[in-house]
């Protein structure tokens, strides 16, 4: 299913909405390329496209030419998430309580990446 200008889903059972979104590869089709993925797009010019298996990907903002390839994967690319709030200031801006469950702390933290246990 296609909606908006100059999108292609070649995927089975892919889903395009926006102008400029690529679910699939429209080269190969029904080579398993975008199957059963969503895409939408709100961004005003270039293109992005899904290429993963049974994936979502909301593209906003200025994130023109990515490619998402990982199969079973949700990603929100060019803008911030808000939980709580309607206008997030930050990558993730979380306004309430929140649980974790099932974390341990790891063996050797990367170098610059900070953790919540």
């Amino acid at each position: 299913v296609v909606i908006g200008a100059q999108s292609i889903s070649s995927g089975n059972g892919s889903v395009a909405i926006g102008s400029g979104l690529h679910v699939g590869d429209p080269a190969l089709p029904n080579n398993g390329d975008g199957d059963n993925s969503i895409g939408l797009r709100a961004v005003a010019s270039g293109q992005s496209s899904i290429h993963g298996q049974n994936s979502i990907g909301l593209f906003f903002g200025n994130e023109v030419g990515t490619n998402l390839t990982t199969d079973n994967v949700l990603s929100m690319l060019g803008g911030n998430v808000g939980i709580g709030t309607i206008s997030p200031s930050s990558l993730l801006d979380l306004n309430g309580a929140f649980t974790q469950r099932g974390m341990a702390a790891p063996s050797v933290s990367p170098a610059g990446q900070g953790r919540i246990y």
